[in-house]
């Protein structure tokens, strides 16, 4: 059986910190492969930069640098927004001989008893959260779902699509917040 780590997001666009993510968690859980998986229709973003057509294009870009990366197209294929509960059941559907699990931020494990029909999620995956400076860890131990967390230690990386997005606005480089594999991409867009 094939364990595959989903990472979710806008990737709006793709930058070194998501890489550096994807790559702390392949040293430290045992999986397989970590599935890029782009938002076509983000639930809580009502606007992208950069076309899904166009993020996809720039995470096909980074794949080679790692060939345990790999894209996951599926939101392509959605309508409406993208929530974690339906690509589950659509991934569990295709491919019957793999294990999912699926990328969080040490922000989001509160949060997830708000994503749309988490009981239902919780019964197919388990979350890995990416160990941030989060300052109630301790009251995550009462949480009903806390048997489901895989946690990864991670320095903080201070990089986000906002601030790259911004930059680009404001004509500033970006040379070292992005791959340099899509760099040129991003300027000619």
């Amino acid at each position: 059986m094939l364990h595959v780590a989903l990472y979710g997001g806008s990737f709006d666009p793709v930058h070194l910190g998501h890489i550096k993510v994807a790559e702390t968690v392949l040293s430290q859980i045992p999986i397989d492969q970590v599935w890029f998986v782009p938002t076509a229709n983000h639930p809580e973003k009502e606007h992208t930069m950069f076309t899904f057509e166009q993020r996809i294009d720039f995470l096909k870009q980074i794949i080679p640098r790692n060939p345990r990366f790999q894209v996951c197209e599926h939101d392509l294929r959605e309508s409406g927004k993208s929530y974690t509960i339906y690509l589950i059941r659509a991934l569990l559907a295709l491919y019957k001989n793999h294990k999912f699990s699926f990328i969080i931020g040490a922000d989001n494990v509160t949060k997830l008893q708000t994503w749309r029909e988490y009981n239902e999620l919780l019964q197919y995956i388990d979350f890995i959260v990416i160990d941030r400076e989060v300052p109630d860890k301790n009251e995550w131990k009462s949480l009903p779902y806390y048997d489901k967390l895989r946690f990864v230690s991670m320095e903080m990386v201070n990089i986000s699509s906002s601030i790259i997005r911004d930059k680009i606005d404001k004509l500033e480089s970006i040379e070292e917040l992005v791959p340099e594999e899509i760099l040129g991409m991003i300027v000619e867009s």
